[in-house]
Formats: structure tokens, C-alpha cells, sequence
């Protein structure tokens, strides 16, 4: 009775080290401001929408028009910093990957109260010739605002290193699990 309790023990251990995940950071560093809407000046060309989210994998090759559920993310435009801990409503919508898995279009909207930070690389404006993609980041505070159009910023990626144990640890494990086994079973023998 002993041992099989002992061996589903190391069988449920082996599997919890098995099915650890690796999460997935995208930081996003977007170009300085170079126009301005302020009654009272904050913002500065000194300034730009920057931050990351992460989540639980990479994101698949040509997704297109993926909404993301982030398991954190948090971004700044200089002025306020918005998390998923403070953010009242928080978007992030239309992301599409080319066939290696990098970004290529985004909507990324955070807001609480009156301050909002956006980057977005798929707002479509529409003129009379056509709609093209136009890049657009704002940080804006009450009626004072920062803008960037027309050039995107850049995504980079980060992958934590797998928690997933090495092969030769997983076998120094089980080596030790049975000769526990063997030891347990041993003493059963003896007091039978």
C-alpha cells in the first residue's frame, strides 16, 4: 500500500515539472512625440509611449485581428503609467503576426479617467484616392495630449527560460524516486 502511494507521489511530481508553461514578454518602444495639444504644456518630444504585456505563449504565426487577454501589462507615455492593476478599461485588439510570429499591426487602448495612453499600428484612414495603415500614439492627460503619426514604434520579445528541469536533473529525480521505491519496498518485504 505503501509503495504505490509512494510511486503516484513521484509520478505527480515528475508530471507537475512537465507542465510548467514559459511565459512571453512583447515590449513595445514607440517614437518621441513630435505634436502637441496642451493647455497646460506636459508633454515634451522628450516623451513617448513605451511598455510591455505578457502573456502565457508566443503568439502564433499570422494571427490577424487577434484580440489578447495579457496576463500583465503596464505603459507609460512619459507622464502617467498604466498597469493591469490600475487601468479601468484596457484593450488590446487587432493584432496581427507575419509567418515568424512578429507583430505587425496592433491596438493597444489603456484608460483611467481622463488619462489614456494608445499605440495603435491599424487605424485605416480614409481619403478620397483610398484607405492606407497609419500609426498613431497619444498620451493624454485632462485636455493636455502628446501624439506621434505615421511612424510606429518596434516591438521586442521576451521568453522566460523554460521551468521545465534539464534532461539530466529528470533523471537524477527518478533515480532517487526509485530508490525510494526500492527501500520502501524492501522493508515491506521484512515485515512480512
Amino acid at each position: 500500500m505503501r509503495v504505490s502511494r509512494l510511486a503516484l507521489v513521484a509520478v505527480f511530481s515528475l508530471l507537475a515539472t512537465l507542465s510548467m508553461r514559459a511565459d512571453t514578454t512583447y515590449s513595445y518602444t514607440g517614437q518621441l512625440f513630435s505634436s502637441f495639444n496642451q493647455v497646460t504644456p506636459v508633454f515634451s518630444n522628450t516623451q513617448s509611449v513605451t511598455g510591455s504585456f505578457t502573456v502565457a505563449s508566443p503568439l502564433a504565426a499570422n494571427l490577424s485581428g487577434a484580440s489578447l487577454t495579457p496576463t500583465s501589462f503596464s505603459f507609460t507615455d512619459g507622464l502617467d503609467t498604466l498597469t493591469n492593476t490600475n487601468a479601468q478599461f484596457a484593450t488590446f485588439t487587432r493584432f496581427d503576426t507575419d509567418a515568424t510570429g512578429n507583430l505587425v499591426h496592433w491596438d493597444v487602448e489603456l484608460s483611467l479617467g481622463n488619462i489614456l495612453i494608445v499605440t495603435n499600428n491599424y487605424l485605416q484612414i480614409v481619403i478620397p484616392f483610398g484607405a492606407f495603415p497609419q500609426a498613431l500614439d497619444i498620451g493624454s492627460n485632462n485636455s493636455n495630449s502628446g501624439n506621434v503619426y505615421s511612424n510606429p514604434g518596434t516591438w521586442s520579445v521576451m521568453e522566460a527560460a523554460s521551468p521545465v528541469p534539464e534532461p539530466s536533473t529528470l533523471g537524477l529525480l527518478g533515480t532517487g524516486l526509485l530508490g525510494l521505491v526500492g527501500v520502501a519496498r524492501r522493508r515491506l518485504i521484512a515485515r512480512s
